[in-house]
Parts: C-alpha cells; structure tokens; sequence
C-alpha cells in the first residue's frame, strides 16, 4: 500500500511560520494530494523536494471465510513543487510500496490464497492557483499501476484526477470541496470529499489525515500540538483494487481490499529537516473480494477488526 494509505506525513505545527507554510505546501503538492492547507506564495522559481519511508503492519485477522489474512507494507515516495509565483504553483510526486499478503489456515478466501505480494507504483502530477482574493483551486491527475509480480502491466493500471476548489476563510479556517474520478481495473468510481484544515482553539486543529486518491476520499482528524510533539486521532473510508498474476489461482484476476482505518498518531521533529510519525489503531469494516479478469465478483469475506502500527520517516532537501 502507498504510504498515504493509511497514515500521511506530518510535520510539527511548532515550526518557525515560513518553515511551516513551506513544508505544508509541499505536503499539500504531494501525490494525491488535494488539502485545504494554504498554499501561501512562494517566490518564482522556487523549488521544493521531499523523500518519505513508510512502514505498515497489519496484525492477522480472522476471515469468516476461513483462515486469516495480514499483511506488511513498506513504501518510498520523492515529491517535487515548483513556484510559479503569484500564489501558482506546478509539482509531481513518484512513488512505490511492496504490499506482502499472508494468508493462512483454511485456504484464505474461496479455498484458495488469493494472491501475496502487491506491488503499486504511482505517478502523480499538481497544479495549484488562486482564483480571485480568497478562493483557489488544485488539480491532480494522476496514473497507477497496481498489481502482482506476472500481472500484466497495462491492465493493472488506473488513470484519474482529483479537482478542489478551496477557500480562505480567515488566518484559521481554510475550507473547500472537491471531486475524483478513477478509470481502470474494470471499474470506474467518482466521489466527493471535503477539504477542510480548522484551528479552531490555541494547538488544536480539524484537518484532512490522508489524501485523496484511487483508494477514496480524505477523512477528518482531531490534532493537538504541543511545543515538541503534535497527537492525532481519526478515521477514514479506504478501498483498493490492484491485478492479480496470469499465473495464480484466478488468472488475471482482480482483488480488493476495504476497510475503515481508526487510528491515533504521534509526531516529532527529530531534526532540522527530519519528520517521524508513529502510529497505532484498528482496521474496521475489513474485507477482501475477488474479481474474474473481466471484473464479476467471484467470492468474497469479511474479516475481523485488526490492530495495525506503522511508522513514516519523511524529510526535505
């Protein structure tokens, strides 16, 4: 899975202000990143770059078909933001993840282990731009292959975009709404969401904790920010579908997996330009589907709350 998946990047609201406004943009360029985060401006000709690792494990799970289902996942992803000056800006973010499935017992789902390693590479671009005083709109459209080793590379690979329009409200509420749609896989899917980042008392805010893609949409979180560490809590709706090898059980096939990630995190500032972010919770709503190559449902199961813990270690330069 994407690093964002589950858990994004955070960085310390106990910056000095323009390091702050700087990384936030960056954060907000990112991938599939549409947030309310002001955008602020930056000189022309200004360039910003961000390498993020990822770590995610989900612990076993029991699934009503049979069996258990966990599951690693470990990510890399480089973003890149260019000034255009006047508030506009142009960027594009690269990245990977390996997604290691293990099922075990009673032959997983449907008799059979469905599939085992995942592998996701995403390509994503960004433009940004105010649209009179206080308004601004973003776009994103982005590419993603995602599937097992022998799966056919043009047939695991999802085309979308993501378009917001947001407004600044004051100094402490940006809020907006936006839309994405997403071909491939042999389904399409559109969706709203809200873009909202809310300082609504001294060290807390109400934000977006993932960015919206393929997967769905942000969800909210509840963050508290002390001089050294900021804490969150929240939750969000998260699907993926991704092209199973010509040689396993389903030839062809397609796979999905769904569930409602509720967790809470810890961030820290461990140097000038280093970010880590720790982060524990459970997985609701789980479950797994397979698909024909043609994209009929074959089988599917639900599977029972699973606690997950992860890690992301993200930095500028």
């Amino acid at each position: 899975m994407m690093p964002s998946r589950f858990f994004p990047a955070r960085v310390s609201r106990r910056m000095h202000p323009l390091i702050r406004s700087l990384n936030g943009l960056l954060i907000l360029a990112a991938a599939t990143g549409i947030h309310a985060q002001p955008i602020g401006k930056l000189p022309a000709g200004t360039t910003l770059t961000r390498a993020e690792g990822t770590v995610i494990h989900q612990f076993d799970a029991d699934l009503d078909a049979g069996g258990d289902v966990g599951m690693t996942a470990l990510g890399v992803k480089f973003d890149l933001l260019h000034s255009l000056g006047e508030g506009r800006s142009v960027g594009g973010s690269i990245g990977y993840t390996g997604d290691f499935f293990s099922f075990d017992g009673a032959g997983g789902i449907g008799g059979i282990d469905p599939w085992d390693t995942i592998n996701t590479l995403s390509l994503t671009g960004f433009y940004g731009s105010p649209i009179g005083a206080d308004w601004n709109i973003r776009i994103a459209p982005s590419i993603t292959a995602s599937g097992e080793s022998s799966a056919s590379f043009a047939d695991s690979l999802t085309f979308g975009t993501l378009l917001a329009f947001t407004r600044e409200v004051s100094e402490t509420l940006t809020i907006g709404l936006g839309a994405g749609i997403f071909t491939g896989l042999e389904d399409t899917r559109g969706f709203p969401f809200l873009a909202i980042r809310w300082e609504f008392a001294p060290g807390w805010t109400l934000q977006n904790p993932f960015r919206p893609g393929p997967a769905g949409p942000a969800g909210l979180e509840l963050a508290y920010a002390t001089d050294t560490w900021e804490f969150g809590i929240g939750s969000a709706y998260r699907s993926y579908r991704f092209r199973l090898a010509d040689d396993g059980p389903v030839p062809e096939g397609i796979g999905e997996y769904t569930s409602v990630p509720f967790f809470v995190r810890a961030t820290r500032q461990i140097a000038a330009n280093l970010t880590l972010d720790l982060y524990g919770g459970l997985l609701f709503g789980g479950s797994i589907e397979l698909e024909n190559s043609n994209g009929n449902a074959l089988t599917d199961s639900d599977f029972d709350p699973a606690p997950i813990i992860a890690f992301s270690l993200s930095g500028r330069f």
